[in-house]
């Protein structure tokens, strides 16, 4: 009769912990930080790559969370977010909406728990081979 306690206590401590990630993770404000960081990542390579002016600013809104995937990445809890966003592009003369854009994130919860990182699959320079690299989501 004893066992069975244990293994309900051990089934809720795993479920609320779970679950305390995950309403970390579907903070929307957070997945739209990810989303925003992603895309300046992408623009700065781009621009980079084309010698060009950088991009003119972009606004994300209607993050919308349709997935979430828990998984270990260096042995840290790490998420893999999936959805849609809406985003503006704002020109000197005009602003252009853009909607319903897939997304996926991976987001990372540091050791100490205070910090979120952006994972990105990237090839090393100079290699073929990918490798994960981490940032710092302000």
């Amino acid at each position: 009769m004893f066992l069975p306690i244990r293994l309900t206590f051990l089934f809720f401590l795993i479920f609320f912990i779970t679950a305390c990630n995950l309403v970390f993770v579907t903070d929307k404000a957070l997945v739209e930080k990810a989303i925003a960081l992603q895309i300046n990542l992408s623009q700065e390579q781009i621009t980079q790559q084309f010698r060009q002016k950088s991009p003119p600013p972009l606004k994300i809104n209607r993050v919308v969370i349709t997935d979430v995937e828990s998984l270990k990445l260096q042995n840290l809890p790490t998420f893999r977010v999936m959805g849609t966003y809406d985003f503006t592009l704002e020109y000197p003369q005009r602003q252009i909406l853009h909607k319903q854009n897939p997304y996926q994130v991976y987001l990372q919860q540091q050791k100490e728990g205070k910090t979120w990182r952006l994972l990105r699959r990237q090839k090393k320079p100079g290699d073929n081979e990918t490798q994960w690299f981490t940032y710092l989501i302000e």
